[in-house]
């Protein structure tokens, strides 16, 4: 999203979510401390403070026309009020099932601090059509296709050998599903509850945005699933 803004003129002002806000800048991406920080409550919390702090700091130096996040799970209602009282239109593009149980609460409680909802599952914009004051909009999702450019390497071969690949969280439907699928050549990525599930022999890992992209490319299929469908 940030490259399609800025290809398209606007300026960006970027504030990552996943970062480990809590330690010294030079550990603040390093993938240990941020599972770490994941990992532990009380760290979490601190975490997403100082986060939201940011997230006010950005607002005040670059006062912004629009507030865009793609889940904007750790952005407290207090931030998203402040960016309101200064004239910034809030948006959030969510992309995963809004009726999925370890959201459903949580999206319920924020969502009146949003003035656009978009989503890529066209069956949540028909079920809170009307229910909300915001704007809600069906937005697909496109792809950056520069991602998958490149010559294919032996490396990325041997990395992904799958038949089939899955990338996303671990949830009771897609473990039950995939465990149909053990026959075949199947690789798991993601979340490290994946770990400890009945998968966990398949399970290799999480992936950046840019070894997802050889993932799928190199693997033979890739497979996905939602929990209502």
């Amino acid at each position: 999203m940030r490259t399609a803004l800025q290809r398209n003129g606007i300026e960006v002002a970027y504030v990552h979510d996943s970062r480990a806000y809590i330690a010294p800048v030079f550990l603040q991406d390093n993938p240990r401390v941020i599972s770490a920080v994941r990992a532990l409550r009380f760290l979490k919390k601190m975490n997403n403070r100082r986060f939201n702090e940011r997230l006010i700091s950005v607002c005040k130096e670059h006062n912004p026309s629009f507030l865009i996040t793609t889940k904007g799970a750790p952005i407290s209602p207090e931030t998203l009020a402040f960016a309101r009282a200064r004239g910034i239109s809030t948006v959030l593009w969510f992309l995963d099932d809004i009726f999925d149980p370890a959201y459903a609460r949580w999206f319920s409680r924020i969502i009146p601090q949003y003035d656009f909802f978009f989503s890529y599952h066209s069956s949540n914009i028909r079920s809170i059509a009307g229910s909300i004051t915001g704007k809600a909009q069906y937005m697909p999702i496109g792809i950056d296709p520069s991602a998958y450019d490149g010559t294919v390497t032996e490396s990325d071969r041997k990395n992904y050998p799958h038949e089939v690949i899955f990338v996303g969280a671990c949830y009771p439907e897609r473990e039950k599903l995939f465990n149909q699928l053990v026959d075949f050549k199947l690789g798991i990525y993601g979340p490290s509850a994946w770990g400890r599930s009945s998968l966990r022999k398949l399970y290799r890992g999480p992936l950046t945005f840019q070894e997802s992209a050889a993932a799928y490319r190199y693997s033979g299929s890739c497979i996905n699933n939602h929990l209502m469908e």
